[in-house]
């Protein structure tokens, strides 16, 4: 059986859901989601908000910062599922393990990675969740892949989306303290003027100053949600005629 690589540990969370803790550069170590619950975090950061960008008649162009263990992705699946719209998704993830694992999964393959268990348990919490067809879900997943539908790259470059803008995205890279560069505001401002679209939906677990002002520079309306798991604050933002 393959095995984690040395950097990573799962880690279950309060409701049972997994999350991953990833250490870098053998110092700052960094669990991907709330201890709280992994699945309902990302349901209420990002899967609330596809919800909402559908129900404004958005066709979804999905931009995902960061595959992690595909809540995101599976989460929006199944959201197309249960409301009938065609999605088309983006992922950057910088770790091949992440990467390769998911699509393998997905592809229905038999090696026994160590995050197999993993998907298997966050697809049927969100099936549940969103009363959908384990099946059906899993189907799309799969054909996804070849239809372009979700496509996967490596670490984030704007060279690798050039031209191209996204109705929703899903801005979840590790914090200032991992991932520094991600919320700088001239990182910021570039990624929003080069990849949202005139009509865009933006959320994140995240609620800086920099970030408030650099999506208010971009006539973005900044929503100051709560936090989940007792944090303060996440944001969402929408920009144009879904406001």
């Amino acid at each position: 059986m393959l095995s984690l690589p040395q950097h990573m540990k799962l880690v279950p969370t309060a409701d049972k859901s997994p999350s991953l803790e990833i250490t870098y550069s053998g110092e700052v170590s960094e669990l991907m989601h709330h201890s709280h619950g992994a699945f309902p975090e990302s349901v209420y950061i990002y899967g609330e908000t596809l919800a909402l960008a559908i129900q404004h008649n958005i066709q979804p162009h999905i931009l995902s910062i960061g595959l992690g263990l595909a809540y995101n992705e599976i989460l929006s699946f199944c959201i197309s599922e249960k409301m009938n719209i065609d999605i088309s998704m983006t992922t950057f993830e910088s770790e091949p393990f992440l990467r390769d694992s998911f699509f393998q999964w997905t592809q229905g393959h038999s090696e026994n990675s160590p995050l197999y268990s993993s998907y298997d348990t966050i697809l049927k919490m969100a099936t549940d969740y969103y009363q959908v067809s384990i099946s059906s879900v899993r189907e799309q997943l799969k054909s996804a892949f070849g239809s372009k539908q979700l496509v996967m790259k490596n670490e984030f470059q704007f060279e690798a989306i050039k031209n191209e803008k996204f109705s929703v995205i899903f801005y979840d890279p590790f914090s200032n303290k991992a991932s520094p560069d991600f919320w700088t505001e001239s990182f910021l401002s570039s990624f929003l003027s080069h990849h949202a679209d005139l009509s865009c939906i933006f959320s994140t677990y995240a609620a800086t100053g920099i970030l408030k002002r650099t999506l208010k520079a971009n006539k973005f309306e900044v929503e100051l949600r709560n936090g989940f798991g007792g944090k303060r604050h996440s944001t969402r933002a929408i920009r144009s005629s879904i406001s």
